[in-house]
């Protein structure tokens, strides 16, 4: 095989690759390919390569040369003869292959994609953006509640029939080192059980609560059609299709729920080799969320999302819990409408040295002419860009600039014709992880590698305003991105990898439950006026876990304002737990001393019996008016589990609620453990005689009351019962 260095590569590939761009018949890069003298030379030396040639396809034929062109040829076809199995391996290679070609065609397909990865390795010089000044972007702060935040809400509410919602949910989770409990079997992060349910259930129930308040205002139930594109990496298709199964697709119908798939990627290494793990075997990865744009836009998602009058769409990533706590995303999408923005970043503080990017303003200049341009920067990228992970000032645990959380605003046809000139934005590797790596005469050794990546955050990189003059303070706040600033433990805490004590903390879901709970404790203080106990630090959580845990129907809000007048007075004692899986409350001055566990299993209205949800006022309902709640309570498991919430109860009060049943209790101590059902179509009222607790059911044919939401002038929510 003949030597040559990356930069020769480049070369010689170059303008192959751009030809490869030009064609479309497969026959005439088939042809051009059998022209090139690496070719030529191979075949003629394995005779038994051109008898398999003439087999195939010219599709698969060019899945081929192409791996030969590029030097794999004895990688490939090593010991081919002796494999017993030879053919079935090399067709699905070949298939494999040719997703690569065709998702890749528009920068030359297979021979563009290797050309792409080994300029990376090769280190080309920096373009003058990457040599550019960067500053903090001019966020719009929507930490306190006052009347921006509460308009930007109320205008992504009224927007919300606009908005489509797409979940990337194929990444492989590596970090999280997830396994099937009984099989042992490599899990994706989507399936992590997190709260007592998959995080992409989370996701979904996080929609629905946005969509229940939809209704509550305005009357009409809206669906947000949702896109969630999976990948072949650790059965992930087969997984994330599972949970939707079990759970009857949330009840919106199958058919509502569109899915594609995103492409496995080879593996190259840092010397410009494509790693084999077997003989005909690669090691294939996901090849970066950038590719999402693209992959929505083939499959026919924004065609869909444009059918159903979808102008606009939000993007979150599965491993971040509580990025629709309160009113997040309602904000971000009010925020985008505002201004007919056509990209949006949610950002917070970042830690120093965290694995985050970072959200800036960019500005380059030449020859009197600026362009300014709200982008991200992956933290991989910080070495290449000269960019120093420093303080904002000494001593600071926080970064000069705000982490980009991945939650995402974009405009369709914005976006639609920023993918047209550049389709896959963001380009870069990453070589920190090791593979098996088979050479030409079959030795199998461990190599730093990488596939060719791309950032679904980097497609903002098109919009760039062009100014003959330097911006204001102002004008850089209203360019044609924007950003929203949140307080940390609000917006960002991940569960992307496995917690170990003093090495790995962040970014676990122990350290995600906790901020969780420390924000809920917020929620009960500040908006119920419920008195719980102090969490403490993260290192006081640690050493004696969780003092009490609550857990929420996103529908029961989502908006913490509108908890506080459903959830109001009383207090929950050390040890408690409080789950309300319900949206209909009315719960005032409740004391709690053990565990409650209210369960509506139609919190927002009917299912039907084709398993979809009309949303109405027919939801389970509840009233706990000056109700005491004593019993043994919950036995949490050591604080590093606590997350799954698979804890087990020495006694509960469980208050079961079928279809649109009705409970309600006042003046009232339940004591002990205790499990009351309420029957669809019936109303149970609880009431203390002679120290027992007696339960009156009654027939119940229309909702005895319900929550009236009406917008004041101060655009607030209000309630009325």
């Amino acid at each position: 095989m003949r030597q040559v260095t990356l930069s020769e590569s480049i070369t010689e590939l170059a303008q192959l690759a751009e030809r490869f761009c030009e064609l479309s018949d497969f026959d005439q890069k088939v042809s051009l390919l059998q022209d090139q003298p690496e070719v030529k030379n191979f075949l003629s030396q394995n005779p038994n390569v051109q008898d398999i040639l003439a087999r195939l396809s010219s599709q698969k034929k060019l899945t081929i040369l192409s791996l030969i062109l590029i030097g794999e040829g004895d990688v490939l076809f090593y010991d081919y003869d002796r494999l017993t199995n030879n053919w079935e391996l090399l067709n699905e290679l070949m298939d494999q292959l040719i997703l690569v070609e065709s998702f890749y065609d528009t920068i030359g397909g297979i021979i563009g994609y290797h050309l792409a990865f080994i300029r990376l390795i090769d280190g080309a010089p920096a373009k003058e953006s990457e040599r550019a000044k960067l500053e903090h972007p001019r966020s719009i702060d929507i930490r306190e509640r006052n009347e921006d935040f509460r308009n930007a809400v109320l205008t992504g509410l009224e927007n919300l029939p606009n908005v489509g919602i797409i979940f990337p949910v194929g990444g492989a989770g590596d970090r999280l080192d997830l396994h099937d409990d009984v099989t042992g079997v490599p899990l994706p992060s989507a399936k992590l059980n997190y709260m007592g349910r998959s995080l992409l259930n989370g996701m979904f129930r996080d929609v629905q609560g946005m969509e229940y308040l939809y209704y509550k205002l305005f009357g009409q139930q809206v669906m947000v059609p949702i896109a969630m594109m999976t990948s072949a990496e650790k059965n992930n298709d087969f997984h994330i299709k599972e949970i939707c199964e079990r759970n009857h697709w949330f009840y919106r119908g199958k058919e509502s729920v569109m899915m594609f798939m995103q492409p496995m990627t080879p593996v190259i290494t840092k010397e410009g080799r494509w790693s084999f793990k077997s003989p005909l075997q690669l090691n294939l990865k996901p090849g970066g969320h950038g590719v999402i744009w693209k992959l929505a836009i083939d499959n026919g998602i924004f065609e869909v999302f444009f059918s159903k009058g979808v102008r606009k769409t939000i993007m979150r990533q599965v491993n971040n819990p509580l990025a629709s706590l309160d009113g997040n995303i309602l904000n971000m999408i009010g925020h985008g409408f505002q201004g007919d923005r056509l990209f949006g970043f949610m950002t917070c503080d970042r830690p120093v040295h965290i694995s985050e990017g970072m959200v800036v303003i960019e500005e380059t200049e030449k020859e009197n002419h600026r362009k300014y341009c709200l982008k991200n920067i992956e933290y991989t990228e910080f070495l290449k860009r000269g960019i120093k992970d420093q303080p904002r000032e000494p001593g600071s645990l926080y970064s000069i600039f705000p982490s980009n959380t991945n939650i995402l605003f974009a405009d369709l046809a914005a976006v639609t014709e920023a993918i047209e000139e550049n389709p896959l934005p963001g380009m870069l590797i990453n070589l920190k992880a090791q593979f098996p790596t088979m050479d030409e005469k079959g030795n199998i050794y461990e190599k730093y590698g990488g596939r060719l990546e791309t950032v679904m955050q980097s497609v903002a990189d098109h919009f760039v305003v062009s100014s003959d003059h330097e911006l204001n303070e102002e004008e850089k706040g209203a360019l044609t991105a924007f950003s929203l600033f949140n307080k940390r433990q609000k917006v960002h805490s991940t569960t992307k990898r496995t917690f170990k004590a003093g090495v790995y903390i962040d970014q676990t879901p122990v350290r995600s439950f906790y901020d969780l709970q420390a924000i809920y404790r917020t929620l009960l203080a500040d908006h119920c006026h419920l008195q719980a106990p102090e969490l403490g630090s993260f290192d006081d959580y640690l050493e004696r876990g969780p003092l009490f845990v609550l857990d929420i129907h996103p529908a029961l809000g989502p908006l913490f304002d509108v908890i506080g007048q459903k959830v109001r007075g009383g207090q929950i004692s050390e040890g408690s737990e409080l789950q309300l899986e319900i949206a209909e409350l009315d719960m005032e001055n409740l004391h709690l001393v053990g565990s409650l566990r209210i369960i509506a299993d139609s919190p927002m209205g009917n299912i039907d019996r084709e398993q979809r949800l009309h949303i109405n006022q027919q939801g389970g309902k509840c009233e706990l008016l000056d109700v005491m709640v004593i019993n043994e309570g919950p036995t949490f498991p050591r604080t590093e589990f606590c997350w799954k919430s698979l804890h087990s109860r020495k006694e509960s009060l469980e208050i079961i609620i079928h279809g649109n049943g009705e409970f309600y209790a006042k003046g009232v101590t339940f004591k002990g453990a205790r499990r009351i059902e309420v029957a669809d179509g019936c109303r149970v009222v609880a009431a203390e005689k002679d120290g027992e607790i007696v339960l009156e059911v009654q027939p119940v044919h229309e909702p005895t009351w319900y929550w009236d939401y009406s917008v004041q002038d101060d655009q607030s929510i209000l309630l009325a019962k």
